[in-house]
Parts: C-alpha cells; sequence; structure tokens
C-alpha cells in the first residue's frame, strides 16, 4: 500500500477525485444527494459530499493493490468507481489554490473502485465550514460499481464536544505520535474533547504531517480553545491561520 496526504478545499459539500485529464461539464449521471449525501459519479470522476459546506479538509489517500479488508471505526463508508486514461488520478477541491494544492496519484489506465471513509463527521455543523473531519480515499482495482452508501451516517446540527470514547489521555497521545495518518488525526480529537489543549496546540503548530495539523486546528475550534487559536491565528500555514481566524471571529476572540 501506498499512502499520499494532502488538504483539499470544499465547497458546496463537496470535493472531487478525478482522471487528472478530464474537462468536466459540471453534470453527474446521478443524484448523490438523495438518500443520505453520497457519491457523485460522471465518467472520469467521483464527487465526495460533506457535511461541511466549506473549509479545508485533510484527504488521505491509499492506492492498494487489492480490495482492503474493511475498516472499523469511520462514520460512514461509501463506494463507487472511476475510469482512469490518463495514468493519474487528482484529489482536489473546486477552488483549490496554493494552499490546498491537489494530491496527485499515479495509476494504472484502467478501472479503479474507490471506497471513501469518513472520520470525525460529528464535529461539523452540517451546513456551515467547522468541523476536524478527515477522509481517507481508498483505491484498489476492481469492476465498475455504482456509487453507494456501505455504512450511512445521520448529520448532526450540534457538534459532539465532549469525549464518549474508552482510551486514555496516554494512549491517545501514543497514537497521536506513531499511529497511522487516519489514527493520529482521530486522537488528536480526542485529545482536544479531554481537554489536552496545549498538547492539540502543539500538534498544530509542528512538524507533523499537514493533515494532522489542519485537524488539530479544527479540533482547537470545536472545544472552543481561545487562548489556543489565538496563537494559530498568525500560523505560516495558510489553512491553519484560516480555521483560527474563522474560529476566533465566532467565538469573540
Amino acid at each position: 500500500m501506498s499512502t499520499s496526504e494532502g488538504v483539499v478545499w470544499v465547497a458546496a459539500h463537496q470535493f472531487f477525485i478525478r482522471d487528472r485529464d478530464l474537462r468536466w461539464d459540471g453534470a453527474f449521471s446521478n443524484d448523490p444527494w438523495s438518500g443520505g449525501d453520497g457519491l457523485g459519479v460522471a465518467p472520469g470522476l467521483v464527487a465526495v459530499q460533506t457535511p461541511r459546506a466549506a473549509g479545508y479538509a485533510p484527504v488521505i489517500v491509499e492506492v492498494h493493490e487489492g480490495e482492503p479488508a474493511p475498516s472499523e471505526g469511520y462514520c460512514k463508508v461509501t463506494e463507487a468507481s472511476v475510469e482512469v486514461s490518463s495514468g493519474a488520478l487528482l484529489v482536489e477541491g473546486e477552488e483549490n489554490d496554493a494552499s490546498g494544492s491537489p494530491v496527485e496519484v499515479a495509476l494504472a489506465d484502467g478501472t479503479w473502485r474507490v471506497r471513501v471513509l469518513y472520520a470525525d463527521l460529528d464535529t461539523c455543523t452540517y451546513d456551515d465550514e467547522d468541523g476536524a473531519d478527515h477522509y481517507v480515499v481508498q483505491l484498489f482495482p476492481g469492476e465498475e460499481r455504482e456509487a453507494e452508501i456501505l455504512a450511512p451516517f445521520e448529520n448532526v446540527d450540534d457538534p459532539v464536544r465532549g469525549y464518549e470514547g474508552g482510551e486514555s489521555v496516554e494512549a491517545l497521545r501514543e497514537v497521536a505520535s506513531v499511529g497511522s495518518a487516519s489514527a493520529r488525526c482521530s486522537a488528536v480529537v480526542a485529545l482536544a474533547r479531554l481537554g489536552a489543549l496545549d498538547e492539540v496546540l502543539d500538534v498544530a503548530q509542528g512538524g507533523e504531517p499537514r493533515s494532522t495539523r489542519v485537524v488539530a486546528a479544527g479540533a482547537l475550534w470545536l472545544v472552543q480553545a481561545s487562548e489556543q487559536l489565538g496563537a494559530l491565528a498568525a500560523s505560516e500555514d495558510a489553512a491553519v491561520a484560516h480555521i483560527a481566524e474563522m474560529a476566533l471571529g465566532r467565538l469573540g476572540g
């Protein structure tokens, strides 16, 4: 398995997985918003619908030689397929800029299955820009298939700010340091919910992968940590600074 990480700019509740050379006309061959907001599909493209209306969202892309085993601990799972004809897929937002460059993945031409794992959706206010959500896109060779929601999720209007898991702070610290890319992100959210705010701030300011730093900033917004957010407002990372400034504006900081 190979892994790539990036941060996309979500607009109009979606980001895209597309053939590198695709020129899309904006039309889907299905209705992605019916039945729980799934995946929009068109030739050479899969659009991932998100509860957040806009904003930066980390995406972790995994390329597998065969179908991966089912993954546990995710809020939602969807699946579709995409046809590759240019030797690469791009994962990007509709309004990406230099602070959210596309993730480019080299792939053999042919049909690839796309499985999307959604994490920490209960940190998002539906139809807003807050949240510490992240998305894992698993790509593997396979036959063409229609878009489907394998595990649904009911979007929330009031994000969950309290900790509902059973792990200790010490265990979460270890996962945040040495876990997989996705596990690190979710551990940081849990640490924020447990009140380890300065530790989460260190992650947002540190040398961790950018996906983890962006989740850390979103987690501090989730728990309304104005002091720590203030320390991020001047971050050199445009995504982290944007999240901090948006949060402080909402919280009156």
